[in-house]
């Protein structure tokens, strides 16, 4: 099929949109093409009708199906409607909430999003069983999945040393790190604002290009999952407690490095603490845990094993696209398949 990715960073191949999504749907044979309605033009200059430019983009490709991750201030769900109607694509609206970072959707919009788009996905298995008496046939569960092959460039080196961690920190965060480094283990920080922070700048590296991410997570010994900052739970909607599991959680699973994350529904409903990961309750517990976990070298190397065997065995993305695409895809007369047309009369949903 040929497919059209639309969202923060679906054109920017160092994102996580790109290397996961896009990489993914690649892999699988689709044709994809990439929008980023936050992205300026050709003239480097922010657009002026963004609108106008995805209806260029869905007459010139005419693509069969439009995966949109709807991050806040990109399109409306109605915008969507409206132009993909004109071109009959099917409109996927892919809420991943706060496990790409670069991209955070907001629980408040799914409900738009099922009046207006053919099909509404959602990671959360709480809040797809919650909106299901709506009715099934409009709204999926897709959960946060990985696209290995993204990871597997990264350069494994000979030693694994001491906890990274992946992410932009609030002040939470950077006292779970500080915490960290008075336990005297090697730490390094990857992320934007870690500047902000003066005295933990010396350990910080800044961001790096998904095509390094696989060397930076494969480096470490441990992957310190920090909770969700207080910033991104207001876009999203939601608590800490209520987050999905993290990409960067993902990412290093699928090189063999375990992961110490909050102890919540989203990470139990991937993994299996004590087994695949390490969880914690209290921030004060990650001081403890963290010398403990490094002291039990072949428990740790297990974990991580197991890690790795979870989310390549069950959390794939391109296991999640052949699930997702599946009812789209009709055989003909020929047996050759071919693509259902979207609903262009989509009868609206009441909430």
């Amino acid at each position: 099929m040929r497919v059209l990715v639309c969202g923060r960073g679906a054109a920017d191949p160092r994102s996580a949109v790109s290397a996961h999504i896009v990489g993914s749907l690649r892999s699988v044979g689709h044709e994809v093409i990439t929008f980023d309605p936050s992205s300026p033009g050709q003239s480097g200059l922010v657009r002026a009708d963004v609108v106008g430019a995805l209806r260029h983009v869905l007459s010139t490709y005419g693509p069969h199906v439009m995966v949109h991750v709807p991050t806040p201030g990109d399109l409306t769900p109605r915008e969507v409607r409206e132009a993909t109607t004109e071109t009959t694509t099917v409109a996927v609206a892919v809420h991943l909430s706060t496990s790409i970072g670069d991209a955070i959707t907001r629980q408040r919009d799914v409900e738009e999003t099922l009046r207006e788009y053919d099909l509404t996905t959602v990671c959360d298995p709480s809040l797809f069983e919650a909106l299901l008496p709506y009715g099934s046939y409009r709204l999926g569960l897709l959960p946060p999945a990985v696209h290995p092959a993204v990871l597997d460039q990264g350069v494994e080196p000979e030693r694994r040393n001491g906890v990274v961690i992946v992410g932009e920190p609030d002040d939470r965060g950077a006292a779970i790190a500080r915490a960290v480094l008075e336990a005297d283990v090697s730490l390094r920080l990857f992320g934007s604002g870690w500047s902000l922070h003066p005295d933990l700048v010396e350990y910080s590296f800044g961001r790096v290009a998904y095509c390094e991410m696989g060397t930076v997570l494969a480096g470490a010994e441990l992957h310190l999952e920090l909770p969700v900052p207080v910033s991104t739970q207001a876009v999203a909607g939601i608590s800490a407690w209520e987050a999905p599991v993290s990409q960067s959680t993902l990412d290093a699973a699928a090189v063999a490095t375990p992961t110490l994350a909050l102890e919540r529904a989203g990470v139990s409903s991937m993994f299996t603490p004590g087994l695949d990961i390490a969880t914690f309750v209290s921030d004060s517990d990650v001081a403890q845990l963290v010398p403990m976990l490094l002291s039990d070298a072949v428990g740790l190397r297990a974990m991580a094993q197991a890690a790795a065997d979870t989310v390549r065995s069950t959390a794939l993305w391109t296991q999640r696209w052949s699930a997702l695409f599946s009812p789209f895809e009709t055989a003909d007369d020929d047996g050759d398949l071919v693509v259902a047309s979207a609903m262009v009369e989509r009868t609206a949903v009441s909430i």
